[in-house]
Order: C-alpha cells, then sequence, then structure tokens
C-alpha cells in the first residue's frame, strides 16, 4: 500500500467513507459525522494539499488529513504555542479495518510532523466520542 496525495477525483470516494464510518459510529451510539461534510470544502482541503489516501492498488483503504491549523476550541493557547502538526478525519474502510491501518497512517503522520519540526502531532478529535 502507498500513501499519495488525495486528487479532486477523489471527493466523491472520501465523502462514502465518510458516510461509511458514521453509519458505523452510529452503530455504536456515536453522532461522530452525523452532519454531511461540504463536498467543495473537502475539495478545498485536496486542492490546499493536505488530504492523503492509503492506496491499495486501485483501491482506497483509508485516508487522513494533515493539517498546520487546530480546530476551534480543542486545544489551549498553551498547546497552541507548540509546533505541531494536527490530525483530522482519518478514516479507514471497514473492509480494510482490523489490520492495523490507522496505526500506520499515524505513523506515517508523525513521522512527517517530525520532518516538518512540529514538536507534536496532535489528533483533532470528535468532542463527544470519549473513546478518543
Amino acid at each position: 500500500m502507498i500513501i499519495a496525495p488525495a486528487e479532486p477525483r477523489d471527493v466523491a470516494t472520501l465523502l462514502a467513507f465518510r458516510e461509511e464510518a458514521a453509519a458505523w459510529l452510529r452503530g455504536r451510539g456515536s453522532n461522530q459525522w452525523s452532519r454531511p461534510y461540504p463536498a467543495d470544502k473537502l475539495l478545498a482541503t485536496i486542492e490546499a494539499g493536505t488530504v492523503f489516501m492509503l492506496r491499495d492498488g486501485h483501491t482506497t483503504a483509508g485516508t487522513i488529513t494533515l493539517t498546520p491549523d487546530a480546530e476551534e476550541g480543542l486545544w489551549t493557547d498553551e498547546e497552541l504555542a507548540e509546533p505541531s502538526i494536527f490530525v483530522n478525519k482519518l478514516t479507514v474502510a471497514r473492509e480494510y479495518a482490523g489490520q492495523n491501518l490507522g496505526e500506520r497512517l499515524l505513523d506515517w503522520a508523525g513521522d512527517r510532523a517530525h520532518r516538518a519540526g512540529a514538536q507534536w502531532l496532535r489528533l483533532d478529535a470528535w468532542t463527544t466520542n470519549e473513546g478518543l
């Protein structure tokens, strides 16, 4: 498998990932990702070069978004003052669940953060998902 930047043609796949993950989370009592994500906002993040796809040949197994920008309200001023890269929208297709692909994506993100000079790799987690 390889990790490569997402392309505009990946919008439909990414939206489907989110819908699949939201349905799976609902089945576990979570409201995470319960609101549809705007396709135009997703396309803008792809065009900004912050969205990456984990590909298995011609199939997409997962996705991760890395950004230097924090989600508002999740971090203290002290945390925001520290050099950080933020992970969000980490998703693994259900057919690939149980293969430690989320772990692989986070390891890859940690390496990228380190190479960029960040001291922290921070996960922007859904505030009601206490397991995260």
